[in-house]
């Protein structure tokens, strides 16, 4: 009985310290995140400059990463300036100073819809021999408001995860890797992809402020239409997404999820029952 009760220790000894090592590895795991900013600007703002910079953030990876390939999106109705070659002017920030980087041609042709497909944003390339990118800015570009630019207006700023599923392309691809090339590369590749992506918008409001909580549809009310979009969305947000730069203005309430107590406080809301919600 004793050598079975040791056994039992022993196996109980050993699962709790695989759990707390598989718990380290995932603490230790690198989580970077890549953002683009949420610019508010009232309509005076607009009638004195229709021109806007937005810099692409790195955060997370400090002398973690040797290579990348970034693409971001900007709204169709916002334009940049280019040069000879057509290719937007940006400039370099500190996150990548110490490595060799480039603008290159932001668009790749779709092999399954047998069309050139053309990205309007930025799309950056950057290597070094070492681990030398830092957390910092990537780019700086400076884009343009359309003449026609108003108050309730939303124009989303989108990062990319390029992949030869989505661009039907095996040569084009988001890159995100240390020097070594190895399974905490990989996993910090990953990690980024598939949650670090955080991006923006350029939002013009009749005084500059920012009040949006509770409007996921981006018509500037909140309505029934958000109530219905934050429980579609609840029940599968891969059929019934909600705008990237939509998604914050859905938790109501502050506690980092979207769910139904947001749906139930926007109807609240709505309802005129409640006047603010409890998120700031």
């Amino acid at each position: 009985m004793k050598k079975i009760a040791a056994a039992a220790s022993a196996a109980v000894l050993v699962t709790t310290m695989t759990g707390s090592i598989a718990s380290a590895e995932e603490d230790n795991q690198l989580k970077p995140e890549l953002s683009l900013p949420k610019v508010v600007l009232s309509e005076d703002d607009v009638k004195e400059s229709r021109r806007v910079k937005v810099s692409l953030e790195i955060s997370g990876a400090d002398k973690k990463y040797s290579s990348f390939e970034f693409w971001t999106k900007f709204d169709d109705r916002l334009t940049m300036p280019v040069d000879n070659n057509g290719l937007p002017k940006v400039s370099f920030g500190s996150g990548v100073s110490d490595m060799h980087t480039a603008v290159a041609a932001n668009s790749y042709y779709d092999h399954d819809k047998n069309r050139l497909i053309t990205v309007n944003g930025v799309r950056t390339i950057g290597a070094a021999g070492c681990d030398a990118g830092v957390d910092g800015t990537v780019f700086t570009v400076t884009l343009m408001l359309p003449e026609d630019a108003k108050a309730g207006d939303v124009f989303p700023l989108e990062i990319l995860p390029i992949n030869k599923q989505t661009a039907n392309n095996n040569y084009v691809g988001s890159i995100f890797m240390n020097s070594a090339r190895d399974d905490a590369g990989q996993q910090m590749q990953d990690w980024l992809f598939s949650n670090g992506l955080k991006g923006g918008y350029i939002k013009i409001t009749s005084d500059g402020t920012d009040n949006c909580l509770g409007d996921v549809s981006g018509d500037g009310n909140v309505s029934s239409a958000d109530i219905v979009a934050v429980l579609q969305y609840t029940a599968n947000s891969e059929k019934y997404p909600i705008r990237p730069d939509l998604l914050e203005n859905g938790d109501v309430n502050g506690d980092g999820t979207i769910n139904a107590q947001d749906a139930y406080l926007i109807q609240q809301y709505d309802a005129k029952v409640i006047t603010s919600f409890s998120a700031k």
